[in-house]
């Protein structure tokens, strides 16, 4: 009788072992998995944002060198908008010295550099003169792009995603790749 009980207890023992641990390895799973979910979600609306702001910035651009600015003011106040929408994205930043402290919460401190290429920009396209500042808004463009590029981390985040599902989404391919297999189609692509 003692035998059976000791082997009872054991076997109870083991099983509520293995069900522990399996209970802790899908609970670190699911931590994981939201972890992962919650990120996709912010780096969703991130995304969303900065193209809406790159398209205005190319729409302002593309007026500018046209000399047409009838939609101008719209697309000023446009990015104006996402000026204060990014304020979310990339909030001020806090030095310790109190910079802006009589200022509303959300404009306390230094506005982030993301935001301040923005607001640069913005002041670019503003001025009379714009067409003569054209190099300069691209390349204010090209380092708010660069900025979000490092914040979403586009090659690490394939690297994951090959990892949770073996696949692998980009090729790695440049334009030299697609003429070493066919030179010949680059005749055709400028028809």
């Amino acid at each position: 009788m003692d035998f059976s009980s000791n082997f009872y207890t054991n076997l109870i023992a083991c099983i509520s072992l293995i069900v522990s641990v399996v209970t802790i390895k899908m609970y670190i799973r699911d931590r994981r998995n939201l972890k992962f979910q919650i990120l996709s979600d912010y780096t969703k609306q991130l995304l969303h944002w900065h193209g809406e702001t790159v398209e205005t910035l190319i729409k302002l651009k593309l007026l500018v060198e046209k000399k047409d600015n009838c939609d101008k003011i719209d697309l000023l106040v446009k990015l104006s908008s996402q000026i204060e929408k990014g304020r979310f994205f990339f909030p001020n930043i806090d030095r310790g010295d109190n910079f802006g402290k009589d200022k509303p919460f959300a404009y306390m401190g230094y506005r982030n550099l993301t935001l301040d290429l923005l607001v640069y920009s913005y002041n670019l396209f503003d001025k009379q003169e714009c067409f003569n500042y054209l190099r300069h808004a691209e390349l204010l463009q090209r380092e708010f792009t660069s900025i979000v590029f490092e914040v979403v981390r586009p090659k690490d985040n394939l690297t994951m995603i090959k990892r949770l599902t073996d696949q692998y989404l980009n090729k790695d391919n440049i334009f030299d790749h697609f003429l070493d297999k066919n030179p010949e189609s680059i005749k055709y692509m400028h028809r």
